[in-house]
């Protein structure tokens, strides 16, 4: 990582460039990254505005793909700025009790089709490597279908909850606190290189 970044920084400097959009090399990355992930990941329960959601399970961890463009430039103190939007293939949501505003059902699936968080840190790497989270938040949650037994609610739209309630709560939460615990513990690039 860091050998990379360095030819990337002398290169941005070399050509007085202010944005290099390296789509190939995130791509390569994400690929070698979906590899070593499990394929779901259970969620700690979720409350807001009238919305309960428990025993939680995400599923297609390892479908990471780009939504929109890997850039990398060089801010004004000499640091590397990395910024990507991310998203999942094929994300699905395992509820097993699932409430909102009058509707309560156990055993429901969520299929998001469009989905999207927005990353960008700043890497400083002249002395050792420390970095900063600029930005981590979810950009979109759409085109939601449910799949259940129950006929009401299977194959019903779910996008309008999700993209208007669920998404701003989330990032509510990830604005707290949780954004910087989920850096510093997965995304730091200076973890490869302590």
């Amino acid at each position: 990582m860091k050998s990379i970044s360095a030819v990337i920084l002398l290169a941005l400097t070399v050509d007085g460039a202010n944005r290099a959009i390296v789509n190939s090399l995130a791509d390569f990355q994400i690929a070698m990254g979906n590899s070593h992930l499990p394929k779901q990941l259970l969620l700690p329960d979720f409350q807001a505005e009238g919305i309960t959601a428990q025993g939680v399970t995400l599923a297609g961890m390892s479908s990471w793909l780009r939504t929109g463009d890997a850039s990398i430039s060089v801010n004004d103190m000499g640091g590397l700025i990395s910024e990507i939007d991310l998203g999942m293939s094929a994300l699905f949501l395992s509820v097993g009790h699932f409430q909102c505003d009058n509707l309560t059902a156990e055993g429901v699936g969520f299929a998001v089709q469009k989905n999207s968080f927005h990353f960008k840190y700043a890497a400083y790497l002249a002395q050792g490597c420390n970095s900063t989270l600029e930005d981590l938040s979810l950009t979109a949650l759409d085109r939601v279908t449910a799949s259940s037994k129950d006929p009401k609610l299977d194959g019903r739209d779910f996008s309008l909850l999700f993209q208007e309630r669920i998404l701003p709560a989330l990032n509510e939460r990830l604005a707290s606190g949780e954004a910087l615990h989920i850096y510093r513990k997965f995304l730091d690039p200076c973890l490869a290189i302590h």
